[in-house]
C-alpha cells in the first residue's frame, strides 16, 4: 500500500542567535562606528524597533545584503519530493543533511510519495496512483530478490547488509515523486534567495514551501525577511524564455544533437552508467599552477613567476607541483592556488548519482530538465541478479505516465532514480581533488565512485601531476596513494 504526502512541512528548529535581528544591526554598524561590537549589539537589542529600521534600510534599500548573513537559522523540511529537494540543495552557500536511501530502509518511510495537487483528481490520479503503485511494486521484488541473490552469492554476508546493499539499487525504480526530508542551516540573505526561487516556481509544493519557509521566518526576523522585498519574480525565467525565444527564432533546434567528437582541448572519459566529457581545459595548466604556486610562496611578480616556469621542462614542472604534496593526509584540504586551474565537464549521469554530486556545492553546475531523452541508468547488482527485464519494464512504465501527463514540468517527478541527467559544470583542480577523497573511496555509492573516477581519469590524462593529488582517503589509509604525506616529491 503506498503511503502518499500531499503538503511539504517546515519548521525552524534553530537559530544563531536569541535575537538575530540585533546580531545583524549591529554587525552593520562596524564599518561607520568605532564603539565595540559587543556594545553595538547590545543596543540594537534594546532598541528592536530601530534595529529593525536599520536593517531594512541597508539590507534592501541601500543593497547591501551580506550584512544579513549575519543571521542564521535552521529549517527542517519534510514530507517533500526529491525533485524538490534538488532546488532546495542546490542553494550553494549553506549546509544540508538529506534523507539517505542507501541507509534508511524505504519501508520506515511515515509518507512515501508525494502526490501532486494537479494529480489528485480523475484521470491524472489514476495515472500517478498505477504508475507509482507499480514503481513500488517492483521495487519491493527488485528489493526481495537482490537480497536473496546477494546472500546465495556470499554466504558469509550478513543479512542485514545484504538488505541494505539491496536497497540501494532497487531505488532506483523509484520516483522522484518518493519523499525526503532536509535539515538547511544557512543566513538570512540565502533564506530570502531560496525563499523567492521556490515562490517563483510554477509547481505548488515549490511555491507552499517557500510561503511555509517565509510564515516562519518571518515573525521571528521581519526586517531581515520583508514582505515587501521577498516574493515571487519574473527573473530568471523570462531569460531562460527568451533564449528559448531567441534559439527558436535563429532556426537552432533544441533537440539532441548526440555525442560530440572531442576536439583540441578536450578529453573524455566514461564508464558503464557515466558519460563524462572533458569539453575545457587549460593544455598549459600545469604551467600556470607552478607560476601561481611560485607566485604566493615568495615575493615574485607573477611575470617573473611565469618567466622562471617557461626556463623548466615538464618533469620539473611536476616536480614543483608534486612538491605542494608534501605532508599532504587524507583529510586536509590542498593549497589554495589549486583553485586557479579550471576543468568544464559534460557529464550524463542517474538521478540517483546526481542527488550525491549536487552535494559539492562549491562548484559551477546547470542542468538540463529532467527527460527520458538522456537515457537510463542499469544497477549492476540488478542486471546480475536477473532483474534487468523488470527494471526496464518499470521505467518504461513511468516514462508512459509521463507522456500521458503531458511531458513537461509537472510530469517530471513520474521519472525515476535510474533516469540520467545531462549537466554542465566547472570545476576547478582543487574541488576535483576534495570529491575525489569522497566519492572516490572504496566506500562511497558505486554510481558517484564511477562518476569521480572518470573525472579524475580525464583530468589525469591531461595534468597527470594534478591527477597524483586525487584518490580515495581509504588509499591513504591502505598506503596505495598516489600521493603519500613523506614521497611526495
Amino acid at each position: 500500500m503506498v503511503k502518499w504526502s500531499y503538503t511539504p512541512r517546515v519548521q525552524i528548529v534553530g537559530r544563531a542567535a536569541r535575537n538575530p535581528e540585533a546580531i545583524t544591526a549591529g554587525m552593520a554598524r562596524i564599518s561607520r562606528d568605532p564603539t565595540p561590537v559587543p556594545q553595538l549589539i547590545k543596543e540594537a537589542r534594546d532598541n528592536t524597533a530601530l534595529a529593525r529600521q536599520r536593517n531594512q534600510r541597508v539590507v534592501y534599500e541601500y543593497g547591501h545584503n551580506s550584512v544579513a548573513e549575519h543571521g542564521c537559522f535552521s529549517a527542517a523540511i519534510w514530507d517533500i519530493p526529491r525533485l524538490l529537494s534538488l532546488e532546495i540543495v542546490r542553494h550553494r552557500l549553506a549546509a544540508y543533511t538529506q534523507h539517505s536511501g542507501r541507509y534508511i530502509p524505504f519501508e520506515e518511510v511515515p509518507r512515501q510519495f508525494y502526490l501532486p495537487k494537479a494529480y489528485r483528481r480523475g484521470k491524472p490520479r489514476r495515472l500517478m496512483e498505477e504508475a507509482v503503485s507499480q514503481s513500488y511494486a517492483a521495487y519491493q521484488t527488485i528489493y526481495a530478490g537482490c537480497t536473496a541473490y546477494l546472500l546465495e552469492k556470499y554466504p558469509r554476508m550478513r543479512a542485514v547488509s545484504a538488505a541494505r546493499r539491496a536497497t540501494e539499487d532497487a531505488r532506483y525504480v523509484l520516483p522522484l515523486a518518493q519523499t525526503t526530508q532536509v535539515g538547511v542551516t544557512t543566513n538570512a540573505r540565502e533564506f530570502a534567495l531560496m525563499i523567492s526561487r521556490l515562490l517563483s516556481s510554477p509547481l505548488p509544493e515549490f511555491q507552499e514551501t517557500g510561503e511555509k519557509l517565509f510564515a516562519q521566518l518571518h515573525p521571528i526576523a521581519p526586517s531581515l525577511f520583508p514582505e515587501k522585498y521577498i516574493h515571487a519574480l519574473p527573473y530568471p525565467q523570462s531569460g531562460r524564455d527568451a533564449i528559448q525565444e531567441t534559439a527558436a527564432a535563429l532556426a537552432i533546434s533544441p533537440a539532441s544533437a548526440g555525442v560530440n567528437t572531442p576536439h583540441a582541448g578536450e578529453s573524455s572519459a566514461s564508464t558503464a552508467n557515466a558519460a563524462v566529457r572533458l569539453v575545457r581545459y587549460d593544455p598549459d595548466g600545469e604551467r600556470h599552477l607552478a607560476a601561481a604556486l611560485l607566485f604566493h610562496n615568495s615575493q615574485m611578480t607573477l611575470a617573473a613567476a611565469q618567466e622562471a616556469v617557461t626556463r623548466l621542462d615538464g618533469d620539473q614542472v611536476g616536480r614543483l607541483i608534486r612538491s605542494a604534496y608534501r605532508g599532504l593526509h587524507a583529510h586536509d584540504t590542498l593549497l589554495r592556488e589549486f583553485e586557479l586551474l579550471h576543468y568544464q565537464f559534460e557529464l550524463v549521469m542517474s538521478e540517483s548519482a546526481y542527488h550525491q554530486f549536487i552535494r559539492h556545492r562549491m562548484k559551477t553546475e546547470v542542468s538540463q530538465t529532467h527527460s527520458p531523452a538522456h537515457g537510463r541508468t542499469l544497477p549492476p547488482l540488478v542486471r546480475n541478479a536477473g532483474f534487468a527485464d523488470a527494471y526496464n519494464r518499470t521505467l518504461d512504465l513511468l516514462e508512459e505516465a509521463y507522456q500521458a501527463l503531458g511531458a513537461g514540468q509537472r510530469a517530471e517527478i513520474l521519472l525515476a532514480n535510474g533516469h540520467n541527467l545531462r549537466i554542465l559544470v566547472d570545476l576547478n583542480a582543487r574541488e576535483v581533488v576534495e570529491m575525489s577523497r569522497i566519492r572516490s573511496d572504496r566506500h562511497a555509492q558505486w554510481d558517484i565512485r564511477n562518476v569521480s573516477d572518470a573525472i579524475v581519469a580525464a583530468v589525469t590524462s591531461v595534468h597527470p601531476h594534478v591527477g597524483l593529488a586525487c584518490g580515495g582517503r581509504d588509499t591513504f589509509k591502505e598506503g596505495t596513494a598516489a600521493v603519500l604525506p613523506d614521497t611526495a616529491l
